[in-house]
């Protein structure tokens, strides 16, 4: 069974002082490192209020599909670099409400490398 994670909301008094940014693809690429073991490693962490941001190089659609096989819902920042999809409630005090179940903010297509930077950059700020 996989343990089910919720996102709590990261309100600024109740911050993480340590967040974990990895490539989605480096989790779930290696066949020595099955699912649930990335889910064991999730749990872990989420234990200690550690939030796991996965940042991938495919679309939005691909990254939610793999939280939900993971049972968690972070940030996280797809199409390489170009988004930066956030729960709606997570950042609650800073970012305006969700039209739908997150907030999008988009970086651009062209110069993949400065969008990820600044989706990275702006992820931080949020956080802390």
């Amino acid at each position: 069974m996989t343990p089910t994670l919720r996102a709590a909301s990261a309100s600024r008094s109740a911050r993480s002082a340590m967040i974990v940014l990895t490539d989605m693809h480096a989790l779930c690429s290696d066949p020595l490192r099955p699912v649930a073991a990335c889910a064991e490693a999730m749990q872990e962490l989420a234990a200690h209020d550690v939030p796991v941001i996965l940042v991938s190089a495919t679309s939005a659609v691909e990254v939610m599909a793999f939280q939900a096989e993971l049972g968690v819902r972070h940030p996280f920042i797809c199409d390489r670099g170009a988004e930066l999809h956030v729960p709606g409630g997570y950042f609650e005090d800073l970012l305006a409400p969700a039209r739908n179940e997150w907030n999008v903010i988009e970086f651009g297509r062209r110069g993949a490398d400065a969008a990820l930077q600044r989706a990275v950059r702006l992820l931080t700020l949020l956080y802390w």
